[in-house]
């Protein structure tokens, strides 16, 4: 592997590592496929696309946000590995716990708790507890 495979690689390691580490000082515990997939949706909102959606919006904010996911199944086969790979870093780190596909904060990180996000993303993984894994991978499913 050459060298700026490995710096890329790092990059994105430290990026998801980031974005789970908020996502769980939001909410302190999430499942993994939620983790998995809100994780690659806030990395694609932050870097690429911006903000879709504001504040106003209210209901089914999961089903909206994701169905940004339209179109984007190559790239999220892609990342899920990368998105892995940071959610065991932080296990072997000792900052989340990952038990019966669930991962919790252990550490509340300073760096993450100084990043919130919109009160959309706050919206949505609120939201988001009140579906099952199965009902939220259905909606995963017919949103790629």
């Amino acid at each position: 592997m050459k060298e700026t495979d490995k710096e890329i690689e790092v990059i994105i390691l430290s990026t998801y590592c980031d974005i789970v580490m908020r996502l769980l000082n939001n909410s302190t515990q999430l499942s993994v496929l939620k983790t998995i997939v809100l994780a690659y949706l806030l990395k694609k909102e932050e870097y690429q696309y911006k903000r879709l959606f504001n504040g106003n919006t209210t209901k089914n904010v999961t089903l909206k946000y994701l169905s940004t996911l339209n179109g984007e199944f190559d790239d999220f086969k892609l990342n899920l590995p990368y998105i892995v790979q940071s959610i065991d870093l932080l296990k072997k780190s000792q900052k989340v716990d990952v038990k019966n596909n669930e991962i919790k904060v252990l550490k509340i990180s300073d760096t993450a708790s100084n990043l919130t996000f919109s009160v959309f993303v706050q919206n949505v993984i609120a939201e988001s507890k009140d579906f099952s894994d199965e009902q939220f991978l259905k909606e995963v499913f017919a949103s790629v």
